[in-house]
């Protein structure tokens, strides 16, 4: 089942396809809904027997990170060719600043000055230190190297070069607001 195509589609040409007064809109509305809160399969943890599988409730998954400049973190994510669905607020960048990793994960930039109040005034990391690494899982070593190939351009920082790690082939680098980020075929 591949709705991405289709919900992008429409995000990008939200005049497009909507059926007869809107009336398309909340049956596709109803039927990602439906997708997204499906219970999906997934691999046995360890309480489980070998071989069998358990049934576990998938979530999607967005990480939101500050950014001191919403134009420098979407030209990054362009500039990757990330996607950044979304309307383009009077800024140019899309409100809010999503970056879709695939259907079920994205990261989501919120300026600084308001991620206090998502974290409810909690101090938070300050730029340049990192709390988290963003694993991007790719296909091919040839991935890792274009990707991180491209980040210098895009106003990030590469931190470590593409190698061969014990763990898979990797290169890290930083967003430019100094969240470390990885592209990574893993061997593991």
């Amino acid at each position: 089942m591949r709705y991405r195509g289709t919900l992008s589609n429409h995000m990008r040409h939200p005049q497009r396809g909507l059926g007869v007064k809107g009336s398309r809109v909340q049956i596709l509305s109803t039927e990602i809904s439906g997708l997204l809160s499906r219970v999906h399969p997934a691999r046995p943890m360890s309480s489980a027997g070998r071989g069998s599988l358990i049934v576990m409730t998938s979530y999607n998954l967005v990480i939101a990170l500050p950014t001191a400049d919403r134009s420098r973190a979407y030209a990054f994510a362009q500039e990757l060719g990330l996607e950044t669905p979304g309307e383009l607020a009077e800024d140019g960048v899309p409100e809010p600043l999503r970056v879709q990793l695939n259907e079920r994960a994205s990261v989501m930039y919120v300026p600084t000055g308001g991620f206090g109040w998502i974290t409810d005034g909690r101090a938070t990391a300050e730029p340049g230190t990192s709390e988290c690494l963003l694993s991007l899982q790719v296909g091919t070593t040839t991935e890792v190297d274009n990707l991180v190939g491209r980040v210098d351009a895009a106003g990030g920082r590469v931190a470590s070069g593409p190698e061969q790690k014990a763990w898979g082939y990797t290169g890290s680098f930083t967003d430019p607001d100094g969240h470390l980020w990885e592209a990574i075929v893993t061997a593991i």
